[in-house]
């Protein structure tokens, strides 16, 4: 009996131990989860944001490198416009794919291989010692950053939820606002204190310590119903991109009439000809056919393209025109843009406030004609006198810019389904990489043509430089005005 009595004594002590234990032990457990937990999300945040500010800042500071890069490796006209749009073209092209493979594979795995691919290509194009070298690793840089864009995002909307969620994506793009408008400084900063070659190894130096993060901190997903990748249309669709900025960025050496350009136009058509068909034919489009039928949608896919050119094309000339004409030092010549970088983070921040009271299209409207408003603003420089002529072009581009920017994507998934809202977003972005290689190509054309023109008229170098800077502002302001006609009479946001 005693001992039967001592067993469920015993037995009652071991059942009371557990609760007495998970009183005292459960909040601490609860409180350190709580704490892993905020410290995974402000990992994954910090170096996807690292990660995003390393691609944008790659995109603006080689346009202060470059007259540095053309001098030392001996570069012509058409190779330095392939040096800055190569980087954007490749990231246009396979942008889509990059968000398909990584919901299918892994995000941090494409993440974490993005950004060793971007970190080779770095490497390669900081060791150059050819252009043609240099545009190689360039591309491959684009390789890498289509890779990390979708996924690096992708990763931030897992991690984070509800309100947390637009904090983080908030603050995720005020970096890239930062780091566009820093780009030309910081590339100024590099090429003057050390060379041209260390804007291009930061993305080395600057991925490897990322890459370290990421792997430790960071945690995989995957969407589990993810659709197979769409290869003939990403095909597709990369040879109508590549095609067409080949035409525009060759147009000029090799002449408008000749065989390839003529070719390379045109197979560009029948490239966009075969994309549509095998998308409207396959069972997991890239991009999905009704989407392309949504008038709005599809216009505000223009206006990402066509803003992206008139506001990124025109400021690898303008950095130009301070470096050659007004003799500026690189790390001048970056400040000089901070006009510019300034007025377009502020009035980032402020957009979103302006579009909840104005509305979508008006912002849109709005923000593309100060960005004519300022081009046109910049024309008529003295190659004598000083840049400041072009400050007060600089801020009213910079403001509409900063309008523009954030709204088009909210005007972009404002009318799709929630379910196409990642493909809408994927889009989005490829259009303005799209426009970032087109406007440097086909504002470079114009540029070239012109001062070679005026040089031929008998004009120095300076004032015909300046000639043709004059008419790619005023092409650029026409096509962004066109552009503001065309969202006002074709965007709707319901």
């Amino acid at each position: 009996m005693r001992s039967n009595r001592r067993s469920r004594g015993a037995l009652t002590m071991s059942a009371a131990e557990p609760a007495t234990l998970s009183s005292t032990v459960a909040p601490t457990a609860v409180s350190q989860a709580a704490h892993d937990v905020a410290r995974r999300r402000h990992s994954t945040l910090g170096v996807v944001c690292a990660a995003t500010a390393l691609l944008l800042f790659n995109v603006t500071a080689p346009i202060v490198a470059l007259p540095s890069v053309a001098a030392d490796l001996r570069l012509s006209f058409t190779s330095q416009q392939w040096v800055l749009s190569s980087y954007a073209l490749v990231l246009a092209s396979l942008l889509l794919a990059g968000g398909a493979l990584g919901d299918r594979f892994g995000r941090r795995r494409l993440f974490l291989a993005g950004l060793s691919v971007f970190a080779v290509g770095s490497a390669v194009a900081a060791l150059a010692g050819s252009g043609a070298v240099v545009i190689v690793g360039r591309s491959v840089q684009g390789i890498g950053a289509a890779a990390i864009f979708p996924a690096g995002l992708a990763l931030v909307a897992v991690e984070f939820d509800g309100a947390s969620r637009a904090r983080a994506i908030g603050i995720w793009g005020a970096t890239v606002s930062a780091a566009i408008a820093l780009g030309p400084l910081g590339g100024g900063v590099l090429v003057e204190a050390l060379s041209w070659r260390a804007s291009f190894l930061v993305g080395l130096v600057l991925a490897v310590p990322t890459a370290a993060t990421a792997a430790r901190h960071v945690r995989e997903s995957r969407a589990p119903d993810a659709p197979a990748l769409d290869i003939a249309g990403t095909v597709a669709l990369t040879a109508a991109m590549f095609l067409s900025v080949f035409a525009l960025l060759e147009g000029n050496q090799r002449g408008w009439s000749s065989a390839l350009v003529v070719g390379a136009a045109l197979g560009a058509a029948a490239a966009f000809a075969v994309f549509v068909v095998v998308e409207h034919r396959v069972a997991q489009p890239l991009i999905a056919p009704a989407l392309m039928r949504n008038r709005t949608f599809a216009v505000a896919t223009l206006v990402a393209l066509v803003f992206a050119a008139c506001a990124f094309g025109p400021l690898a000339f303008i950095t130009q025109l301070l470096i050659r004409v007004l003799h500026g030092s690189p790390i001048t010549a970056g400040a000089e843009l901070l006009p510019y970088a300034a007025a377009s983070f502020a009035v980032s921040l402020l957009a979103a406030r302006v579009a909840a009271r104005v509305g979508v299209r008006a912002t849109l409207a709005g923000g593309l004609l100060l960005c004519a408003g300022g081009l046109v603003a910049m024309r008529g420089v003295d190659p004598h006198g000083s840049w400041t002529h072009l400050i007060a072009g600089l801020v009213v581009w910079g403001a509409g810019s900063g309008l523009v920017n954030p709204t088009m994507t909210v005007a972009a998934l404002a009318v799709v389904p929630p379910r196409q809202s990642g493909m809408a977003s994927g889009v989005n972005n490829a259009a303005r990489q799209l426009g970032i290689a087109a406007g440097i190509a086909a504002f470079g054309a114009l540029v070239q043509s012109r001062t070679t023109a005026a040089i031929s008229a008998g004009k120095p170098f300076a004032a015909a430089y300046v000639h043709g800077v004059d008419a790619m502002l005023l092409v650029a302001g026409a096509i962004a005005a066109a552009g503001a006609l065309t969202v006002v009479a074709l965007i709707r946001t319901r």
